[in-house]
């Protein structure tokens, strides 16, 4: 028989006082956006309670943290977030919660520069809309913001949180070592997976229709992505002109599937993909997730594998 609903709800709150009792051991983590959250939570195990500010299906770069987001980081063992590129507005709010020093982790700090890739000048980068060929260069390499779509990047990262997990609970120490040496070996797997993707695919062109966020990404695996938008802002509108000259190269290279990024609405991206007979698809930028994928246990790894899957089909892999 099933219990009265407030009987349930008073079992439910007696079995989350006794769950919650053991974080006031926890090493309490806060971060930013959604990468960051999944990486301190895979190498923190239980030993660390994390919080992400961004909330489920928010935009990050429309992110604006509130006074609740203040008093959230006042008891932070540790505020974790990208750096001043991502989240201009971080540095602001950890002095309003008085956080400083050895309670700060900018990860951009433990992203290594990326080496050229040696691959040819229009393969290396992620363009924007009117450069000599049609469109103009847009933010890559070590200029774009959303290193943790790079593998390699993301391990350092992962490394260093380890490092800085374990200063803060050195009782900890060698759980947070073995824990992200664990992830990163799955952070190489997946870089080597992309490699090979890579270098079976006929074609190294993906059409983007939204904001660019793989320049870095591109960079590492020497492919072009070629997008109508100049900038990271979600304000940021294409003109005609850019609209017309990249349906006509998607023309040229007879592209079947248009990509477009998360939570946002792919009006480009659907005009692109109309104009042109192609397929419209999402590839994931991880910035954050919706509440149906949180729901559904969606990983940064779990994302980065549909993306590989996705990339299969319209670089024409084998």
């Amino acid at each position: 028989m099933r219990a009265p609903r407030h009987a349930a709800a008073a079992l439910a709150l007696a079995a989350t006082a006794v769950v919650a009792a053991p974080d006031a051991a926890r090493l309490r983590v806060v971060t930013t956006i959604f990468p960051l959250a999944d990486w301190a939570r895979a190498v923190g195990g239980d030993r660390v309670e994390v919080l992400q500010l961004l909330p489920p299906g928010v935009e990050a770069h429309t992110f604006a943290p509130s006074p609740r987001d203040v008093a959230r980081l006042r008891d932070a063992g540790l505020f974790v977030f990208c750096g001043p590129a991502m989240e201009p507005w971080a540095a602001d709010l950890a002095a309003g919660a008085g956080l400083a020093g050895a309670r700060l982790f900018q990860a951009d700090r433990h992203v290594t520069p990326l080496a050229s890739t040696g691959a040819p000048p229009d393969a290396a980068h992620l363009h924007g809309p009117a450069c000599d060929h049609g469109h103009a260069h847009g933010p890559a390499g070590d200029t774009d913001p959303h290193f943790w779509l790079d593998p390699p990047a993301a391990a350092g990262v992962v490394e260093a949180l380890a490092t800085a997990f374990a200063a803060a609970d050195p009782d900890g120490a060698g759980g947070y070592r073995q824990r992200a040496e664990a992830y990163v070996a799955e952070l190489r797997t997946l870089h080597a997976d992309f490699e090979t993707l890579v270098r079976g695919a006929a074609s190294r062109t993906v059409v983007y229709g939204g904001h660019p966020a793989f320049g870095r990404f591109a960079r590492r695996y020497g492919l072009d992505f070629v997008s109508p938008y100049e900038g990271f802002s979600p304000d940021a509108k294409p003109g005609p002109r850019a609209l017309a000259s990249l349906v006509r190269r998607m023309r040229e290279l007879g592209t079947r599937v248009v990509y477009h990024e998360e939570l946002i609405e792919p009006r480009v991206a659907r005009v692109l993909a109309d104009e042109a007979g192609a397929r419209l698809e999402l590839l994931h930028g991880i910035h954050n997730r919706t509440a149906d994928e949180q729901r559904a246990g969606a990983t940064y790894l779990s994302l980065q594998r549909a993306n590989l899957a996705k990339l299969r089909e319209s670089l024409g892999a084998k």
